[in-house]
């Protein structure tokens, strides 16, 4: 029963995280909705692969889904984050963008992880474009 969820739990669920679907679930709407989407590689990582449907056209948007038929890769609803202020190069708060991961052992807290870009300067929070990253490990 691990993965079983209350009604309270869906609800968070619902709340934080962004609707996500495969590829071609609804053709129209993956087109429609072009602007609110992001196109993701299912086993990709550091942001390779990834399509934003805000920064491209509808000819590149329609391109990119076509060549995610060839394998798996879902579409998220864009997230738009508020900024988090964390200490700068200078020691003062600055505006980032913030993703936060957090490890689990079993359905124990085992740690966590961010990822931080300065605010408003990358559709995505990576490694590749210069993101930080810390993390610590409180093990279970």
């Amino acid at each position: 029963e691990l993965f079983k969820l209350t009604a309270d739990e869906r609800a968070l669920i619902d709340r934080v995280l962004p609707s996500t679907r495969w590829v071609g679930t609804d053709p129209r709407a993956d087109l429609a909705e072009r602007e609110h989407l992001v196109l993701k590689p299912v086993n990709g990582h550091s942001g390779r692969g990834v399509v934003t449907g805000a920064d491209v056209g509808e000819s590149e948007w329609s391109a990119a889904l076509a060549s995610a038929a060839s394998e798996p890769h879902v579409l998220q609803r864009r997230v738009h984050p508020r900024p988090e202020y964390l200490p700068g190069s200078d020691g003062q708060p600055q505006p980032f963008e913030v993703n936060w991961g957090v490890f689990l052992v079993g359905t124990e807290f085992s740690g966590a992880m961010i990822r931080a870009v300065p605010f408003g300067r990358h559709a995505l929070t990576t490694t590749s474009v210069g993101a930080l990253i810390g993390g610590c490990y409180v093990g279970p």
